[in-house]
C-alpha cells in the first residue's frame, strides 16, 4: 500500500517558509496568489483555471501552495501562461 505523504498544516505554511524535503534541497513554497500578482492575472482567475484543471493532487478546499520547481508547480506556471496568452499578453 502506498503510504500518505504529510504535509505541513496550514498554519505552518507562509508565503516565506522554507521547508526540507526528502532529497536534502530546501526549497521556497509558492502561492497562487504570489504566482498571479507576478504575471498580472487576477487572482480570482487564476485559481478558477485551477479548479477547472482538477490536478490530482490538489486537495478541494486547500491553498494553492506548491514548491517552486516542483511538477506541481510547472503545472499551475502552464495554466498561469494560458491565461496570460489569452490576455494578449
Amino acid at each position: 500500500m502506498r503510504q500518505k505523504r504529510s504535509w505541513p498544516s496550514r498554519q505552518d505554511i507562509s508565503p516565506e517558509r522554507v521547508l526540507s524535503y526528502n532529497d536534502g534541497m530546501r526549497e521556497k513554497i509558492i502561492t497562487a496568489i504570489e504566482m498571479a500578482k507576478t504575471a498580472g492575472v487576477t487572482e480570482k482567475a487564476f485559481r478558477a483555471r485551477l479548479r477547472k484543471a482538477k490536478f490530482p493532487w490538489h486537495v478541494h478546499s486547500q491553498r494553492w501552495e506548491v514548491v517552486e520547481g516542483s511538477p506541481q508547480h510547472r503545472e499551475m506556471k502552464t495554466v498561469l501562461d494560458a491565461i496570460s496568452k489569452g490576455s494578449g499578453r
